[in-house]
């Protein structure tokens, strides 16, 4: 089993998946996380929570989330 991703992965990988899909970020953190994996952007899915802190993260940077 691969490793779970660290929380730098999950917000370079959270940029990259809003930049092609910005409705994304209306979705359920778990879904997300989901999302992530399954189309390649992360090799495991994330922990919902990080993924909600990644979220936060890149609002509060004033970035697409």
């Amino acid at each position: 089993m691969s490793e779970a991703p660290s929380y730098e992965d999950i917000v370079h990988a959270l940029r990259v998946r809003l930049a092609g899909a910005p409705q994304l970020r209306d979705q359920p953190a778990q879904d997300i996380g989901h999302d992530l994996m399954a189309n390649g952007y992360l090799p495991t899915e994330p922990d919902p929570t990080l993924v909600r802190r990644a979220l936060l993260e890149i609002k509060d940077e004033g970035g697409s989330a």
